[in-house]
């Protein structure tokens, strides 16, 4: 026996094999292997150092726990009208909702358009430090941020400290905690890993730069979908997620890669989110485009975002709407049609998504009684052709004195 041990030795350090741990079965229990034992701050707090009578924690003394006695289980009632109508967004006004409560936001798009610099600004928000990011106000966390600072920590840690002073460093240490470098072990292989982090540091709100790091494989369907467990089960326990994912090189027709199925991980990473934005441009680009490519509520942008690299800061860069287009001519009649292509820089006919984004927007100014719906012909499907017009009189531009 002895031998055979010895041999195995031997032949596991040559030839040494990851076992992956089956995240349903077998994953072994928070109690006996905690990755996350560094104490930050009073994040101890609150711990019980004495044995519990009841070990299972669900009111079964026998210690074994039944998976269906969980806080996550509610009647269709409390399910249901527990949740407002429409939720406080963390980070948006009204229905433009950036990010939403229980649900992901992601960024994403190609290297150095400024994703982790956007994130950090994010974050200093969400610590206090400012109340709003690019016009929209953003809620303070309730407890502290955990930024997970795995691509590249050393190049995080400056990127952030053009954007702090001295007078920072108080909220700073008591609102922010860093995890520098990998994580223990795969977020896939480990679905429990994202909320056991959170716990360990009293944490309400993870920063994950990037997802690449946290697991490795996504490009695969079923890797990405493992991941979306582990952040699911975080999110499912009041746990905030914002997450930077990569795209693939090409789109998914070799075109420029620019919708959710290209990123790493496509539509299983996307699925699970609840807010996906799009940073986009050339490396070291002064100004970006941010497009919203999933919505929680009502599409926010897009959005021109002017990068000031010294200051490590981004502004929006006040972009016409339709409604500025129509304010100035207040007199003339326009179609969505009209109205997109005087808004599209592109010099060709405007896309059929930038019709609908101006029409949708002009029923809205029309619902708050700035425009006015005028009838025109019958189009080819029998009905009227709604056109529109700024609702206040047209000036007055003839001569004349008194």
């Amino acid at each position: 026996m002895r031998r055979t041990i010895v041999h195995a030795v031997r032949d596991g350090g040559r030839e040494p094999r990851i076992v992956r741990l089956n995240p349903d079965y077998g994953a072994p229990d928070a109690a006996t292997l905690d990755p996350f034992t560094a104490p930050v701050g009073d994040s101890n707090q609150g711990r019980d150092d004495e044995p519990d009578e009841d070990p299972s924690g669900d009111g079964n003394p026998s210690g074994e726990r039944d998976p269906f006695r969980h806080p996550q289980v509610a009647t269709g009632e409390d399910f249901i009208f527990a949740v407002q109508a429409e939720e406080p967004a963390i980070w948006g006004r009204g229905a433009q909702v950036l990010w939403a409560p229980g649900e992901a936001l992601i960024f994403t798009g190609p290297p150095g358009v400024g994703k982790t610099t956007i994130t950090q600004q994010l974050v200093l928000a969400r610590v206090g430090l400012v109340d709003t990011f690019l016009g929209f106000p953003v809620q303070p966390t309730s407890s502290k941020v955990l930024y997970l600072a795995m691509d590249r920590p050393r190049q995080i840690a400056r990127s952030m400290r053009r954007m702090v002073d001295d007078g920072d460093r108080q909220l700073l240490a008591a609102r922010l905690v860093v995890w520098k470098g990998p994580l223990p072990a795969d977020a896939a292989a480990r679905p429990d890993i994202l909320l056991q982090a959170a716990r360990a540091y009293g944490a309400d709100t993870i920063i994950v730069d990037s997802v690449k790091d946290a697991s490795v494989g996504l490009v695969g369907s079923e890797q990405a979908g493992l991941y979306n467990r582990a952040r699911q089960r975080a999110l499912a326990e009041g746990i905030e997620i914002v997450e930077i994912a990569h795209q693939r090189k090409h789109g998914a027709n070799q075109g420029a890669p620019k919708t959710l199925q290209d990123m790493h991980g496509g539509m299983e990473l996307s699925a699970g989110a609840g807010s996906v934005f799009l940073v986009w441009g050339q490396a070291g680009d002064l100004v970006v485009e941010l497009n919203h490519l999933k919505q929680p509520a009502e599409m926010v942008g897009p959005l021109l975002l002017v990068h000031d690299h010294d200051a490590g800061r981004t502004e929006v860069e006040k972009r016409a709407d339709a409604g500025d287009v129509m304010r100035l001519e207040p007199w003339k009649i326009w179609t969505p049609v009209d109205l997109a292509a005087v808004l599209s820089e592109s010099t060709g006919k405007p896309s059929r998504g930038d019709v609908e984004r101006v029409r949708r927007k002009v029923e809205k100014l029309a619902t708050e009684g700035l425009v006015v719906r005028v009838p025109g012909e019958v189009g080819r499907n029998g009905k009227p052709e709604v056109r529109y017009r700024w609702a206040q009189t047209a000036p007055d531009t003839t001569w004349g004195g008194s």
